[in-house]
């Protein structure tokens, strides 16, 4: 019975500890209880508790815990993989502002694409995606969808779909997946919005594709899908963006800056918000601390944005764009070229000094590279003369810096084509006019048919 007395302590502290999972039966206790009864006893505890807690088979290790009996709240955050991999990957939260993501920093590594259908329910494809960190793994599951509207399909950190069709809300600790868009009676297009690339895997400082500014309407500037960096975050947009001149909400600070004979600017801030200003790049690094090198950065309302591209808004109302004069920060794919193209007949008597083409006129904006402008020009003469061509640059380099196009001479009234190429012009960042100018030998030029073409290598 002493020895019965002694052994109790242990096996309290065998039924209190929480580390044991399982279960033990023991047969009561008789009266005349035996070492034999004991012995059985133990073997019962044993075999229960390493059944739960086994030796590991590696050098210098103790013991293991039970797979999947340790919760998330049991882990201190340094030894929590989530919260590594959340810090270390940036795996985040989605944001949404008119409909497109202006941030995402979660991860769909497959799946979660809703289909079309003859009716308002089709299922959400399976899906593997880390929200927070957290994975999230789901089968194909069925999503119905309201009548005539545009419905934003989340998938949230706890592994649930939720539904919003507010464009500018955004659904907490969530990964923004798609739009849905429905008849009264079916779901007639469905666009992915999920970020199907880890977000902190490869940060490559002042990486771009895509992303291009481009002219929807002489007041409308549209941006095309495309990831850039922006203070060591990978900021994408799944679907064209459009900003107008005239609304205010799409200028930085809230306000149009509109007006004429100037020149605008497309950037993003850390956010992937897209805005428009007339602030020209100021520095080379986010910090704004750098002014040498190629300018992307600019401050507009007191918010630093990564500019992406340029515009010039003419004399014409309030200021409008012409279809020549818009481009991008000239980047590894993306690239800043316009042309403008004419059929106004100019014609000068002048053998000295060179008539300016003002139909060939273009103001470009260029990112500090080379620049090449070609002039190709259909030129006539009313004598048996030459008509010449050349291409300027800020009004200087037409008495010669640059190549001539020469008419060999041509009868009176007949025109020939012509070419003169300003090639590889070093021009600092900046704001430049690039322009075409004639004369003629003998008689008077003529010049018809043209297009200016201006290209940043």
């Amino acid at each position: 019975m002493w020895a019965f007395k002694k052994f109790l302590p242990i096996l309290a502290l065998l039924f209190t500890t929480t580390a044991h999972a399982g279960t033990i039966a023991v047969a009561n206790f008789s009266a005349d209880s035996s070492v034999t009864h004991l012995n059985s006893f133990k073997d019962t505890v044993v075999n229960v508790t390493n059944g739960n807690i086994s030796g590991s088979a590696g050098t210098g290790a103790t013991v293991n815990i039970l797979a999947d009996s340790v919760a998330e709240a049991d882990m201190f955050d340094d030894a929590n993989p989530r919260i590594r991999d959340s810090y270390l990957l940036g795996i985040t939260v989605d944001t949404i502002s008119g409909g497109t993501a202006s941030s995402q920093g979660t991860f769909v590594k497959s799946g979660g694409v809703p289909a079309t259908d003859t009716d308002l329910t089709s299922d959400v494809s399976a899906i593997i995606a880390f929200v927070n960190g957290y994975y999230i793994s789901k089968a194909a599951t069925a999503q119905t969808y309201a009548a005539g509207t545009t419905t934003y399909l989340w998938l949230t950190e706890a592994g649930a779909y939720v539904q919003n069709t507010n464009p500018n809300t955004n659904v907490s600790n969530s990964a923004l997946l798609a739009s849905v868009v429905t008849s009264g009676t079916a779901i007639t297009t469905v666009t992915d919005l999920a970020n199907r690339r880890l977000p902190g895997l490869l940060v490559s400082t002042q990486f771009r594709t895509g992303l291009y500014v481009s002219r929807d309407t002489a007041a409308i500037v549209t941006v095309f899908p495309g990831t850039i960096e922006n203070n060591s975050l990978m900021l994408s947009k799944t679907i064209t963006t459009s900003l107008g001149l005239g609304t205010a909400a799409d200028w930085a600070g809230g306000s149009s800056l509109r007006a004429t004979s100037t020149y605008g600017y497309v950037g993003m801030d850390t956010s992937g918000n897209l805005k428009l200003h007339t602030t020209a790049p100021t520095h080379s690094n986010y910090a704004l601390s750098v002014t040498a090198g190629k300018k992307r950065y600019a401050t507009w309302s007191s918010t630093t944005y990564r500019i992406l591209g340029w515009f010039y808004m003419n004399v014409t109302g309030s200021g409008e764009i012409n279809t020549y004069e818009l481009g991008n920060i000239k980047e590894a794919d993306v690239s800043n070229h316009n042309s403008r193209f004419s059929t106004t007949s100019l014609s000068t008597a002048s053998t000295t000094a060179f008539a300016s083409d003002t139909e060939s006129t273009v103001r470009f904006y260029s990112s500090g590279g080379p620049l090449t402008a070609t002039y190709n020009t259909s030129i006539g003469n009313t004598g048996v003369s030459a008509t010449i061509t050349t291409v300027s640059i800020d009004s200087v380099g037409n008495a010669g810096n640059w190549s001539y196009g020469v008419g060999s001479s041509v009868g009176p009234g007949e025109f020939e084509s012509t070419t003169s190429t300003m090639t590889n012009k070093t021009a600092a960042q900046g704001t430049h006019t690039i322009n075409g100018y004639f004369k003629t030998t003998a008689s008077t030029g003529y010049i018809n048919v043209r297009t200016m073409v201006v290209e940043e290598q």
